[in-house]
């Protein structure tokens, strides 16, 4: 096993590089919210270094107003050594050391917090906007940025500044269940349906979204070329939030037009 138990350690970092106007709003997700280091130069970070911060969980999907945060919200606590102390040992012991980052918790401040949240709120999107950032975190993951760059680690310095495209993919669960844990009521679909293709529907169903993906995670996990591919355009064709493309840093809207 990769002997990095110092990486769910927190990292200490200097007090003045908690300014919000150092950290740009680089995107997000149901649970975490991601800023990119844009400040001075400092032997523990770079210019390619980002922070994940969790997001706030709700009880309920009252919208918040643009001009409060509301103290009716609950943590979702994502942000621990353990998580780091996983992703640093079993994550990369799974993937390889080259192929995965270190990941270090950071304490931060909820002034710090509070700021990110006020200065990025009107640049994310609208639908992501009623959940705010968890201001009473404690720690912070800090991490690589892939989008800006590779980081050395993975490529050769000579090659890695040539390079400044990167494609995100969030494949979700590529499997079906046992059929010895189904319901007998429920054994007819969930044999052959799987769970992320189950929940495009029920949020069409529910109005959450207007039209679904022919993305099925099955089909990047077969093995099989023409459905690999038949996946990969897919989420392509129609990328939600499980396929996006960073070109310099910047995220591509209209990425198809660059392949």
């Amino acid at each position: 096993m990769i002997n990095s138990l110092a990486a769910a350690s927190p990292l200490e970092i200097p007090e003045w590089i908690w300014q919000a106007d150092y950290w740009r709003y680089l995107n997000e997700g149901n649970i975490h919210m991601v800023f990119a280091y844009t400040g001075p130069s400092h032997p523990a970070l770079s210019g390619h270094t980002v922070l994940r911060i969790a997001k706030e969980m709700t009880l309920g999907s009252s919208e918040l107003s643009s001009t409060s945060i509301s103290s009716q919200r609950y943590p979702m606590i994502s942000q621990t050594p353990e998580g780091a102390h996983f992703a640093t040992n079993f994550i990369r012991q799974l993937f390889g050391q080259a192929y995965a980052s270190v990941m270090r918790m950071v304490a931060v401040g909820p002034d710090f917090l509070q700021d990110l949240d006020l200065s990025s709120f009107l640049i994310r999107p609208h639908h992501r906007r009623h959940r705010r950032i968890q201001i009473h975190q404690p720690m912070v993951l800090l991490m690589d940025n892939y989008t800006s760059s590779v980081p050395s680690h993975i490529i050769h310095q000579s090659v890695r500044d040539e390079l400044n495209v990167t494609v995100e993919i969030k494949p979700k669960w590529g499997a079906l269940p046992s059929l010895e844990y189904l319901d007998d009521r429920h054994r007819h679909i969930k044999a052959r349906v799987c769970r992320y293709c189950m929940h495009k529907e029920y949020k069409l169903h529910t109005k959450k979204l207007h039209h679904v993906s022919a993305y099925c995670p099955l089909d990047l996990y077969s093995g099989d070329v023409d459905r690999m591919r038949r996946a990969l355009c897919a989420l392509m064709d129609r990328p939600q939030n499980n396929f996006r493309v960073f070109k310099g840093g910047s995220l591509l809207v209209r990425f198809s037009l660059f392949f």
